[in-house]
């Protein structure tokens, strides 16, 4: 009988970002000869400070604190499955249907962009203007959500991962991406949000937990990542940035339910009658206006041996887009440029860089 191989795996106890739950539950599903015990840390430094230590075999962090914490004597070694990235409204009314002149809540500035873009009649506030702090823990929340029941304000927006650790029930809306609905209806989140990466040592030698390893997400982190590195940090903050695997099959059934042409012909190749392959990588790119008024948007579509060499034509793509787009056309001539070309403002006026 093959003898049990034991993994402890380092996971930080307070983190808000679902890290925890998820490799709880990863680690009741891996197969009968690994035995994975969750060792609960402090925080993501000191998993990273205990795993260089020895004291666990892996260390559980979030993709966005892996990105901007990578260190040399570490590697990433496995990627579990990529939890929903999208937000989630919490109210009694879906955006669309809150009473106008509402007040919400999120301290995004995508998303306060994003939801001007849909909704310019709402007042969307920070949690520090609401209840004057900056992070959003289970007591923050609880203040935000005694704020509403009260009517004082009409919602917020939090994670999911956040939404699942509270201790009380609400109700939540979707401020999602893949439904067909009207463009300003959509949110493409900011990039690398839902990841769970299980990081080692260097030299870590375990090729059986490979079969565990998620190449979707993988591939979906590693995307978004070269995506968001060509993007100036002064503006990240109201980029939304998503990288997706999909099956040819949804796509397809997408395309026919919304009758969209522009979903089957970004499938099909010119002068190729037959799709070839299962899978398509999905990238959407966007940045919004200060005041959601304005749109620069860059949705495609590409097979997976593509990958590379497509996301470095996206990013030449995104960078001729913003520089079109700032530009300051003369008054009467913008008047007749469509939507795609209006000046886009990414700061307010009285705060241009």
């Amino acid at each position: 009988m093959d003898s049990v191989q034991s993994l402890d795996v380092l996971v930080a106890s307070e983190s808000l970002d679902g890290c925890l739950l998820q490799v709880s539950k990863f680690a009741q599903t891996v197969d009968s000869h690994f035995s994975m015990n969750v060792k609960e840390t402090e925080n993501h430094e000191d998993t990273l400070l205990q795993l260089i230590d020895g004291k666990g075999d892996l260390a559980a962090v979030s993709g966005e604190w892996w990105a901007q914490n990578e260190d040399e004597r570490v590697q990433a070694k496995l990627f579990l499955p990529r939890k929903d990235p999208t937000l989630v409204l919490v109210s009694e009314d879906k955006l669309e249907y809150i009473p106008k002149n509402g007040v919400v809540v999120a301290n995004s500035p995508l998303i306060k962009r994003q939801i001007l873009r849909a909704r310019r009649d709402l007042s969307v506030v920070s949690s520090v203007q609401a209840i004057n702090k900056e992070i959003l823990d289970v007591e923050a929340i609880t203040a935000l959500e005694d704020l509403r029941i009260d009517q004082e304000i009409n919602g917020y927006v939090i994670s999911r991962a956040m939404h699942e650790l509270l201790p009380f029930k609400t109700r939540r809306h979707t401020l999602g991406i893949h439904k067909r609905v009207e463009e300003r209806f959509k949110f493409i989140p900011q990039g690398l949000t839902g990841f769970v990466v299980l990081i080692s040592r260097k030299g870590f030698q375990n090729h059986s937990l490979n079969r565990f390893n998620d190449n979707g997400a993988k591939i979906a982190f590693e995307l978004e990542q070269m995506a968001l590195g060509h993007i100036d940090e002064e503006i990240r903050p109201f980029v939304g940035v998503h990288a997706e695997q999909r099956k040819i099959g949804t796509i397809l059934k997408e395309a026919e339910k919304f009758q969209s042409k522009q979903i089957l012909s970004s499938l099909i190749q010119p002068n190729q009658i037959k799709l070839d392959g299962k899978i398509r990588i999905e990238v959407m790119m966007e940045i919004v206006s200060y005041d959601g008024r304005v749109t620069g948007k860059i949705e495609r579509m590409f097979k997976p041996d593509d990958a590379i060499s497509s996301v470095r034509n996206i990013i030449i793509e995104w960078n001729n887009l913003l520089e079109t787009m700032t530009k300051d056309h003369p008054e009467e001539k913008r008047r007749n440029l469509p939507a795609t070309q209006r000046i886009l403002q990414i700061y307010p006026p009285e705060n241009k860089k």
